[in-house]
């Protein structure tokens, strides 16, 4: 059996270590990601006594046609399994703030759909929300940084969609696939 230290040799073989400025990068997005989401659901919590992924359902369905989306849409959308989605889609029922709606033309496919009770409660949650982005968030990004930080985002947020780095390398620092 390996010893740790032959692992961790075989690991660096695998994948370079990360630099000084690489390592500040991934730290202060895995602080800044988790402070921002953080404050923003005891937030929401706090007003409502909901979660920041139960408001996150609620602003999907509000944003689109007839307030409702299938429910493979919504989890794809939120990143959720499809188990994990209906567990939250039905605690928000019983809360009267959605519900569940078979798609007339689709013997397998539900929407969820917002009910006027999640509307109302998205129409007051809504402007404190984005309050607490713009506060923990945008105001922090000066202007003429604000489009090489949103390129960046939608960058990384690409690559990770959908299972697309899968084999990809995107930079001539990256290890060679074995």
């Amino acid at each position: 059996m390996p010893s740790s230290s032959h692992k961790a040799a075989d690991s660096k073989k695998d994948a370079p270590w990360l630099d000084e400025e690489e390592m500040k990068i991934w730290l202060a997005f895995l602080e800044a990601s988790g402070r921002v989401l953080g404050h923003i659901d005891q937030s929401i919590k706090n007003r409502s006594g909901l979660s920041h992924e139960d408001y996150e359902v609620l602003a999907h369905l509000s944003g689109a046609d007839g307030h409702r989306l299938r429910m493979t849409e919504l989890s794809r959308r939120m990143i959720h399994s499809q188990s994990r989605l209906t567990q939250r889609i039905n605690r928000m029922a019983k809360r009267g703030l959605v519900t569940r709606e078979k798609v007339e033309d689709d013997g397998r496919g539900t929407y969820a759909a917002l009910t006027d009770e999640g509307w109302e409660i998205m129409k007051q949650l809504a402007p404190v929300h984005v309050a607490d982005v713009r506060s923990r968030l945008i105001d922090l990004i000066e202007e003429d940084e604000r489009p090489v930080i949103a390129t960046v985002l939608q960058r990384v947020a690409e690559f990770s969609r959908d299972g697309a780095w899968q084999g990809r390398v995107t930079s001539s620092r990256a290890a060679p696939r074995p």
